[in-house]
């Protein structure tokens, strides 16, 4: 009798793993409307609901509900904004610069204390363009610099910690001007943390660092020194981000990662990673990163990748709140957004078209914690496809996870949602096909 069981339960996971080899993995991403065609280069939420993305000219966009809708804040400006991030939904910064025609950079950086219904200049024009930075606390911040001098053909960027909410800055690396270029900063605690820079002149190769401290940027040591062509675009080519005080990941042409803290470093799986924009790690297993033409996930650290299909190119940031609920931005105003990780799982179980719309029960019901949903496309007029969406809800109607969001022919469908994230007690899934709505119940029981 034991034995079986234990074939019983081989059998279906062996089944379940067939299926799951076995889905159409369609695009877990769909796009949301900016109301800008500006290029946007990065995004940065505090929760599910309110965040912000910035970029070219200086443009400000807040959404208090997850990106349904977007709304300009009140500062713009010809400068772009290379990073903003938030310590809490009232208090954050966004920093950038721009670069005149005689090649001087000059920097910009922007406080706001009313979760950007007002921004105020904080940092005295003259200095480089700044690329990144670091919110401990309310009077604690670290940023860094570019400082590519064209004219002089040197690198002189620097990290600089404010200890006064920004009023007041100072460098950490001595005098500016020796030859490095700093584009990202990543602090695991109050005190460790790790930036990527490239020393650069006319007359030398251009040879990339990592600079690390362990007392909340006071000082900071070169750890890792390496000579290779990274191309112009510095700043998205030395990504540095740690996961914790051993785990870490480092964009180069292609992306590498280290266990010891950054003593040492390999390569990911560098064919799938080279020349990519962006990357973002929710830990040291779960990642995702830009490609020139869609987005990879990993499961196991960059060993692996899998490609997830997006309905536009051309991206240049990421950023996740948890594993399944993640949003990217890039150029013409482009915002996407998955709660699903990347992934939906849509399996086409017949060719035969239905003749009428109809939303299956799932099954098993209740489940834990996976589950399939089953629906009907009929075929509506002259159309081959058409919108559909299927969405979780809880019972308050907040929208848990979409999904699907995309267009499909006539058919049959089955679609695999996995709750492992969510607590047990009732929920809804709906599902819209043209006029078509219909809702039901399901119940998660852990």
């Amino acid at each position: 009798m034991v034995m079986k069981k234990i074939f019983v339960s081989v059998f279906f996971i062996l089944n379940l793993t067939f299926y799951f080899n076995n889905c159409l993995c369609q695009s877990g991403w769909f796009q949301q409307q900016s109301g800008t065609v500006k290029y946007l280069r990065t995004v940065f939420f505090v929760n599910s609901q309110t965040g912000w993305v910035a970029g070219d000219t200086g443009k400000i966009l807040k959404t208090i509900n997850g990106g349904t809708n977007w709304t300009a804040q009140d500062y713009t400006t010809t400068q772009a904004l290379y990073a903003i991030k938030f310590l809490n939904s009232l208090t954050g910064w966004a920093v950038g610069g721009v670069r005149d025609m005689a090649n001087w950079e000059y920097s910009l950086l922007l406080k706001t204390t009313n979760g950007g219904n007002s921004w105020q200049q904080q940092y005295p024009t003259g200095y480089n363009i700044f690329y990144d930075l670091h919110i401990f606390d309310e009077n604690n911040i670290i940023c860094v610099d570019g400082g590519i001098d064209y004219s002089g053909f040197v690198s002189n960027g620097n990290i600089y910690k404010s200890t006064n909410g920004g009023n007041n800055w100072m460098p950490c690396i001595g005098s500016p001007y020796l030859g490095n270029s700093f584009y990202s900063v990543s602090f695991v605690n109050a005190n460790t943390g790790w930036a990527g820079s490239v020393f650069w002149t006319d007359t030398s190769p251009e040879v990339e660092k990592i600079f690390k401290t362990t007392n909340m940027g006071l000082n900071w040591t070169c750890i890792k020194t390496d000579t290779i062509y990274l191309g112009f675009n510095f700043q998205y080519k030395q990504n540095v981000r740690f996961i914790d005080t051993s785990n870490g990941f480092l964009l180069q042409n292609y992306l590498m990662k280290t266990t010891n803290g950054g003593i040492n470093w390999l390569k990911t799986d560098s064919l799938t990673t080279l020349n990519a924009a962006n990357y973002y790690f929710i830990n040291k297993d779960t990642g995702w990163i830009i490609s020139t033409t869609d987005i990879k996930r990993t499961n196991n650290g960059g060993n692996n990748w899998t490609s997830q299909n997006t309905p536009v190119t051309g991206l240049r940031s990421l950023y996740f709140i948890n594993i399944l609920t993640g949003w990217a931005v890039g150029n013409n105003g482009t915002i996407l957004k998955t709660t699903t990780g990347g992934v939906t799982f849509v399996n086409r179980v017949s060719q035969k078209v239905p003749k009428v719309y109809f939303l299956y029960q799932n099954y098993p019901n209740p489940f834990n914690p996976i589950t399939i949903i089953k629906f009907d496309l009929k075929e509506d007029g002259k159309r081959k496809t058409e919108d559909v969406k299927l969405v979780i809800y809880d019972v308050t109607g907040r929208e848990i996870v979409t999904l699907v969001n995309e267009q499909l022919s006539p058919g049959t469908y089955e679609v695999t949602f996995v709750g492992n994230n969510l607590p047990s007690g009732i929920y809804f899934y709906q599902l819209h096909s043209g006029n078509f709505i219909e809702t039901k119940k399901l119940i998660l029981l852990k």
